[in-house]
């Protein structure tokens, strides 16, 4: 067994030093960035927001800003990449985010001012971050080492989905029985500060050959684009749900930071095993498994409508976890791969820029839903239902995943994917 265990780590280290150093590099540094991520606009700024404020309208002001200015940062980025190399903004960027969110965590109080400021601030060096990451994502990957990367990037930052909440959320639970839980922030993000310097360093290092990026801003039109913008702007509305509302019910009808910590760990956990288990056949079933997000998404959102307690929320969590990252590695090899197949050479951060302003328009708009709900009925109601509600928005892409699916250019067979063989 252990001759066995030697065997497989040799097998899937040999694999792995077949990707060139570029995108090993990239690799380390999206590690540090998922070390980061509960406190990052994850989870933990959620709950320091409940606790200043009580507020759920307070958490949509905050992400709607946050994506807001996740686009405009994107846009920013283009300019940037005319005078700067695309690695230096990259790794500036992953640094600055933590700056920037490390802001967030000094407020004492809140009001609308500062959390349209804190929103706005945060997401546009996190804009600049993932601008740059999903060019190179798009530009040094490919065929089969692409979906041999996405496959290790969402194994490992599914492991540490798994550790990070956990210890985040039991330090501040343990530290506030004799401190304030508020006053322990501050000190989680000077850590996260380091851990995102030293991914920065790594980097900062690496040589990478980047073909030209052609426009900055609007892509040539080519046939399938507004399916592909129709897909990502209906995805979307899943995507600010994913995020905001299983830490609100878990903050709202389960506990506090240790618990918070605790649930997303085990629902990482379950979340990392479903994952391997449905890859386990080969090549990943990308259009099966963005179906069953969409049907977990829907079934999320029954259940909490009819057990707004404790066991609702659990299995609601649940659900939402496990959907989360069946969403993402299907929707990434998708769009990039209609994206590659479909669309002229040499616009590719203009096609990064529109895939993230559909994204960000649907953020916004089911934002923007569930606010006006808050207004009209109150929190408890929009935690019920309004997560079915957005969960019916968002089955038309159902339809739209099919044809960007089909627009996909044939990838070899995934003979490199074997960490989950």
């Amino acid at each position: 067994m252990f001759a066995s265990l030697q065997s497989f780590i040799r097998h899937e280290l040999d694999l792995f030093h077949r990707l060139s150093s570029a995108a090993r590099a990239l690799y380390f540094s999206i590690l540090s960035q998922s070390i980061a991520a509960p406190l990052l606009g994850g989870a933990f700024s959620i709950s320091y927001l409940w606790r200043i404020s009580s507020s759920l309208e307070a958490v949509f002001v905050f992400f709607l800003f946050l994506y807001a200015g996740i686009y405009s940062g994107m846009l920013l980025n283009g300019v940037l990449l005319r005078r700067l190399s695309v690695i230096r903004i990259y790794a500036s960027g992953l640094l600055l985010q933590g700056l920037a969110m490390g802001a967030l965590y000094l407020l004492p109080t809140t009001t609308p001012g500062l959390e349209i400021l804190a929103g706005f601030g945060s997401g546009m060096f996190m804009g600049i971050y993932w601008g740059n990451r999903n060019v190179l994502m798009l530009t040094i990957l490919r065929g089969a080492d692409r979906e041999y990367f996405s496959a290790l990037e969402v194994l490992t930052t599914q492991l540490l989905s798994i550790v990070a909440p956990l210890a985040w959320g039991w330090f501040i639970a343990l530290r506030s029985v004799r401190h304030e839980a508020v006053d322990q922030y501050p000190i989680l993000m000077a850590v996260i500060c380091v851990v995102l310097l030293t991914g920065t360093l790594q980097v900062w290092r690496a040589r990478l050959d980047v073909p030209d990026l052609g426009p900055r801003l609007s892509p040539r039109f080519f046939p399938g684009l507004w399916a592909i913008r129709a897909f990502c702007f209906v995805s979307g509305f899943g995507s600010f749900v994913f995020y905001t509302f299983p830490p609100l019910c878990t903050l709202r009808l389960l506990g506090m930071e240790g618990v918070l910590g605790t649930v997303q760990s085990v629902a990482a956990m379950l979340s990392a095993l479903v994952v391997y288990l449905v890859n386990g056949r080969g090549r990943p079933l990308t259009l099966p498994l963005f179906r069953a997000s969409v049907v977990l998404f829907l079934l999320a959102g029954v259940v909490l409508a009819i057990w707004f307690n404790t066991a609702g929320a659990v299995v609601f969590v649940l659900c939402c976890t496990i959907a989360l990252p069946l969403m993402w590695s299907t929707i990434n090899p998708m769009v990039y791969g209609a994206l590659s197949a479909m669309s002229p050479t040499g616009q590719h951060y203009a096609l990064i820029c529109d895939r993230e302003i559909s994204l960000t328009a649907g953020r916004v708009v089911a934002g923007a839903l569930l606010c006006l709900l808050v207004f009209l009925f109150s929190t408890d109601f929009v935690l019920r239902f309004g997560l079915i509600i957005v969960a019916v928005l968002q089955v038309p892409s159902l339809l739209l995943a099919d044809r960007v699916q089909k627009m996909r250019r044939d990838v070899p067979a995934a003979t490199a994917v074997s960490l989950f063989r």
